[in-house]
């Protein structure tokens, strides 16, 4: 049976159905343990839920776009666009291998991702400190490197004493932790070549790693630390750090992913921009009035 382009496709392949298929394409992918686990959970809650049993040859574009448009009902347009990006995966390898001659996923109108109203909700350094008092003493000096360093949480769930340099104020980012279904496991590099680097710490981080380091010395700094946020990142860029300055020190490969989540607008920006034009008048000076005549006081 010719495909697209005078390709063959073998009329009975496209009968296979769609489950068995996409569980060989999981499992035959190299990637990350998270990332496998992640796309493993949003295959089997919502691709698989609904194309499991069905065909190759009966996902038509179709169907997979009113599919799409039901999921926006009721996922966010994040985990809707994962889903098409699942789907979409196991449809391109099975023109690749023949078993359909298109891919029904191309063309397909995914949802826009919407900012919420939080997104450039930034936390301000008074208000880190405030918050830092009220950690528990076992795991305050790893909030304070997490925001002293920005370090995500399985850069510093990875930290051994061997990366930190107390009398230098640095930390090396050279392995990661990484969990998976409950099970913390240690992975020898960064998520990226970029993560893989040398950062700066702000000396109460260094002062309260210090004192951490005298009262737990076994094991790791830590086994419970925020999320990475974007508050540090902020915090460099609106004291004037140059951008590329920053995406180095927090370990971002492109200056566009910096400058898209680490320029938040800063809650004195009225002040600065008032303090710009403080020396600029808008309005054009007044004339000065003549003088006036001196009164006659022989009159």
């Amino acid at each position: 049976m010719p495909g697209p382009r005078g390709t063959y496709v073998d009329p009975h392949a496209s009968k296979t159905t769609f489950g068995p298929y996409a569980d060989t394409w999981l499992k035959s992918r190299n990637h990350e343990l998270t990332t496998a686990a992640q796309d493993a959970s949003i295959m089997g809650n919502h691709v698989l839920a609904r194309w499991r049993d069905v065909p190759h040859g009966k996902i038509d574009h179709s169907a997979v776009q009113a599919w799409i448009t039901d999921l926006g009902k009721r996922l966010s347009p994040a985990t809707v666009i994962e889903c098409h990006r699942l789907l979409s995966g196991v449809m391109k390898s099975a023109v690749r291998d023949r078993l359909i001659g298109a891919n029904p996923c191309e063309g397909v109108r995914l949802p826009k991702r919407r900012r919420q109203d939080d997104d450039d909700r930034i936390i301000t350094r008074e208000q880190f400190t405030a918050l830092l008092r009220h950690v528990p003493d076992r795991y305050r000096a790893v909030v304070a490197l997490a925001a002293g360093a920005d370090l995500r949480w399985g850069e510093c769930a990875g930290q051994r004493w061997d990366a930190v340099d107390l009398d230098a104020g640095t930390v090396r980012v050279l392995r990661v932790a990484a969990e998976v279904n409950g099970h913390v496991s240690i992975k020898p590099y960064p998520k990226s070549r970029a993560g893989r680097r040398e950062v700066p710490l702000p000396r109460s981080a260094v002062d309260l790693l210090t004192a951490h380091r005298d009262a737990f010395r076994a094991g790791l700094l830590g086994s419970v630390v925020p999320p990475g946020s974007d508050f540090v990142g902020t915090w460099l860029v609106s004291e004037g750090v140059p951008v590329n300055d920053v995406a180095g020190l927090i370990g971002r490969e492109q200056i566009s992913t910096t400058l898209n989540r680490y320029t938040h607008a800063s809650r004195d920006r009225n002040n600065r921009a008032r303090a710009v034009f403080a020396d600029f008048s808008l309005t054009p000076a007044s004339e000065p009035s003549p003088e006036a005549p001196a009164p006659d006081l022989d009159t």
